[in-house]
């Protein structure tokens, strides 16, 4: 079992310079993935596709009331929207998000990439991992309601800028294709981290 200081915690903060004309904003974020032995890795919504120019972006924020059904989905802006619950979800502090009563949800962010690999259901398997981001573009602050973590806010725009903090249960393959691909990876038992918090 591995468990991280707040020193070390530290260490992974941002560091990635994001080109921007807007404000930004750094902070922490849950992120499913999936390993294939042939495919690879694959993290929710972000280019890991090596050379690109947005490798390490996440697709831009979208509001899918077809996926994410909310009280208020469907206002037809651009997500984030103050009226809505969509935008990509980050929280400032570490500590803040591993606290978080609904931390366990985690599992359905693995579950809900995977049905864009439908094909190799048998052969996938899911993992997660804690990011760090930098986050630009609209943002609005979390939706009332929606049981965020104090602090969070909601981004259209995001990018790892740091560490990716793997829990411990991923496949083996998973840490040495993100480390070549020039992402800093740590492992970590990240239900004892959450416990610790």
């Amino acid at each position: 079992m591995t468990t991280m200081t707040a020193l070390q915690i530290e260490r992974l903060a941002p560091k990635r310079a994001i080109p921007s004309l807007y404000a930004r904003r750094s902070g922490w974020r849950l992120t499913g993935g999936l390993w294939h032995d042939t495919l690879g890795v694959k993290l929710a919504h972000v280019d890991l596709v090596p050379g690109s120019p947005t490798f390490g972006h996440y697709d831009p924020a979208e509001c899918r009331p077809d996926r994410y059904p909310t009280p208020h989905a469907a206002h037809g802006m651009h997500a984030p929207d103050p009226r809505c619950s969509c935008g990509y979800h980050v929280v400032p502090e570490l500590p803040d998000l591993l606290a978080w009563p609904d931390y366990p949800h985690r599992d359905t962010a693995a579950s809900t990439l995977a049905r864009g690999l439908a094909g190799y259901a048998d052969e996938v398997v899911p993992f997660w991992c804690v990011v760090t981001v930098t986050a630009w573009g609209r943002m609005e602050p979390a939706a009332p309601g929606a049981g965020d973590p104090p602090g969070t806010f909601r981004a259209e725009f995001l990018a790892l800028t740091g560490a990716l903090i793997l829990d411990e249960t991923a496949p083996p393959g998973v840490a040495p294709l993100l480390t070549s691909a020039g992402l800093s990876v740590e492992r970590a038992d990240l239900d004892a981290l959450a416990g610790a918090a």
